[in-house]
């Protein structure tokens, strides 16, 4: 195969990678809420949305629009997130603007975490347990309808035993309750993309 013919497949190639990158549906990720007061405590809803934002935009399925360009949208519009849920005027406005398909919401609809004692003849075991429960919705960026849904669930526990008074005390770990986050982040996004692969 000569040179000219390979640069051709080339090319074609190139603007077919191009045409598939511009068919992309854009979604904004909006407000995301800690829904109960363990879960303002532990986490911020800031970083929430950070982590999603990350995981939408690897699964390589949506152009995203994080919440910092939509929010100053808002703010020079004079506009809170209440007035795009609730007014369609103001809905297509914010469309025309960020040229999103698609706004992201959702909530820490759960969060809690306790510790499991266990005493034995030469030994104690501290387990710390970590459960979580995020809600997230898409929602048509003019009607706000929602077009998917998804509720996930992340348990996990870190389990330290101490023997003959050595070893761990078992303190709570914050380092666990970014682990269920994560997981659970990532169990709703790839939720979330196998529906709207199925519309």
């Amino acid at each position: 195969m000569n040179k000219f013919i390979w640069m051709i497949l080339i090319t074609l190639v190139a603007n077919n990678q191009f045409a598939l990158a511009s068919d992309k549906l854009v979604i904004a990720v909006a407000e995301i809420k800690l829904g109960n007061p363990t879960a303002e405590l532990v986490f911020k809803s800031h970083a929430v949305r950070d982590i999603l934002t990350k995981e939408l935009h690897d699964a390589n399925t949506f152009e995203v629009i994080d919440w910092s360009r939509l929010s100053a949208v808002l703010f020079r519009r004079n506009m809170a997130w209440s007035d795009v849920i609730e007014d369609d005027k103001e809905r297509q406005a914010i469309k025309d603007v960020l040229l999103n398909d698609y706004f992201l919401t959702g909530s820490i609809s759960h969060y809690s975490e306790s510790i499991d004692y266990q005493s034995g003849t030469f030994s104690d075991t501290k387990t710390q347990v970590a459960n979580i429960q995020l809600d997230l919705f898409i929602k048509d960026a003019v009607t706000n309808k929602i077009i998917v849904s998804s509720r996930s669930t992340v348990e996990k526990r870190r389990e330290v035993k101490q023997s003959l008074g050595f070893g761990s005390s078992a303190n709570t770990s914050t380092a666990l309750a970014q682990n269920v986050l994560n997981d659970v982040v990532k169990k709703s996004v790839n939720d979330l993309v196998m529906q709207m692969k199925g519309k």
